[in-house]
């Protein structure tokens, strides 16, 4: 995202059609707080995201990945940097760079089947598996609900 005079930012969308990315102006409403963001270490570890945008983030290398924002329709956790699990409640904003390939992928395939702004996803981590060469690569389930209204309340059951 690159931040324009008058306080609105630009996203830079790849939308995968033609190979040309697609460019959306907005403001955006951010909170004062920053984003929480996912550390993915505990397999089971989900959460159900309401998408406000999709946006190119960058991976653990600078290389260019799928960056949602959004905030969550349910609880969930993450990881502090000491490894002590950390609660997250209902409409904290997140951010989620999709530095994991595959985590990438199943977004942008997503993104280009059905558009995620609007939607709630669920992102499940399945834990690791192995790759070429002896390492391991994280793995994700992606799952795609219906579009909601930003201002509905929180849904006791995903949209799945």
């Amino acid at each position: 995202m690159a931040k324009k005079p008058g306080g609105k930012t630009e996203i830079i969308i790849d939308d995968g059609d033609d190979g040309n990315d697609d460019v959306v102006e907005f403001e955006p409403d951010l909170p004062d707080e920053a984003p929480a963001y996912p550390r993915w270490l505990e397999a089971g570890q989900t959460w159900y995201v309401r998408v406000a945008a999709v946006s190119k983030g960058t991976d653990f290398n600078g290389d260019p990945c799928t960056q949602i924002e959004g905030e969550l329709t349910s609880e969930a956790f993450t990881f502090d940097d000491a490894g002590k699990k950390v609660i997250l409640p209902i409409d904290q904003d997140v951010r989620i760079n999709a530095g994991q390939p595959i985590l990438d992928r199943l977004l942008r395939k997503n993104h280009r089947v059905y558009g995620l702004v609007g939607r709630i996803i669920r992102i499940k981590y399945l834990g690791t598996t192995p790759t070429k060469g002896g390492r391991t690569a994280k793995d994700f389930d992606v799952k795609v609900g219906k579009i909601v209204d930003q201002d509905e309340p929180p849904l006791d059951q995903p949209p799945f």
